[in-house]
């Protein structure tokens, strides 16, 4: 224990040496935050709406909100596991296919509806269907177009 103390101590007196010894940078990490002139420059952007598009929306929405939930295949293992392919994804290794859209697999019927959870909204597609957000619908891949 007092080894790793002197250890921590010694690195603690490197450190604070070393702007010192020609590291410039040190300094900055010492701030977290942005400066009171960095400050003013993005509030002066903000207030010129800079940030926001023709239609008064701000340009930098939420990222990936999931359009389109497509179930391209699933497969019931002899043990009774399920794997759901969904998208680009399966549930090999987990239930989550991206941070909107996870399979429940164990509430998978003799019926196949897969129960998914998108964007905290519960909905219940076969394979071969896909589900649209924007009209709330299910419908045949072949119907989407």
């Amino acid at each position: 224990m007092k080894m790793l103390f002197t250890c921590l101590i010694s690195f603690l007196s490197y450190i604070a040496t070393s702007n010192a010894n020609g590291y410039e940078g040190v300094d900055k990490l010492k701030t977290l935050f942005t400066t009171p002139f960095e400050r003013q420059q993005l509030d002066a952007k903000r207030s010129s709406n800079a940030y926001r598009s023709k239609d008064n929306k701000f340009k930098y929405s939420k990222a990936n909100i999931s359009k389109k939930v497509k179930v391209k295949g699933m497969v019931k293992k002899s043990n009774g596991e399920v794997v759901v392919w969904v998208n680009k994804s399966n549930t090999l290794k987990s239930s989550r296919i991206n941070n909107q859209i996870s399979v429940n697999t164990k509430q998978v019927k003799s019926e196949y509806e897969i129960p998914i959870k998108v964007n905290n909204r519960k909905i219940k597609i076969k394979p071969g269907q896909v589900w649209l957000s924007e009209n709330n619908k299910v419908k045949e891949t072949y119907q989407d177009k």
